[in-house]
């Protein structure tokens, strides 16, 4: 009888951890693709903008005053075409502007224009110090004048 028992106690034993033995699925795979795309930005903040050109007797003789580091401006960009300066004015004794950036001279007409402006991979951020040639209109007078030039940025 124990070998009669004893085998019906092996019998429950394997069934029992037949029961509890993990089981596997079969494995499936497959691919998902996916794609984001990313919103160019542009942003600028003023820094420093000169309220104000000075125009002496000197620079009328001269035909044009030279205003250093007028405008200073931190601008931060994602865009890998870059961006563009956008310059609007002119108003007051002026005839012609000439924008002055890390050694590019860019001449207005009607003291309108835009300078495009390159940019590298990621999110990037400069500080940008813009200089301006102001050139006289004939009856230029010596005094204080309101800086004639607002700039903002701008995608094509």
């Amino acid at each position: 009888m124990y070998i009669k028992n004893n085998k019906i106690g092996t019998l429950l034993l394997a069934a029992c951890l037949l029961a509890v033995s993990p089981v596997y699925a079969g494995k499936i795979s497959g691919t998902m693709t996916a794609s984001a795309t990313v919103k160019e930005v542009v942003s600028a903040t003023t820094v420093y903008q000169l309220p104000s050109v000075q125009i002496s007797r000197e620079d009328i003789d001269r035909g044009y005053v030279d205003v250093r580091d007028a405008t200073v401006m931190e601008i931060r960009t994602n865009s890998r075409k870059g961006y563009y300066l956008a310059f609007e004015g002119g108003a007051g004794p002026f005839s012609a502007i000439a924008v002055l950036e890390r050694g590019r001279t860019t001449l207005l007409a009607d003291g309108k224009g835009m300078v495009h402006q390159a940019a590298g991979q990621g999110l990037k951020g400069e500080q940008k110090a813009l200089s301006y040639r102001f050139y006289l209109a004939g009856d230029a007078k010596p005094g204080v004048y309101a800086f004639p030039m607002a700039v903002s940025v701008a995608f094509d």
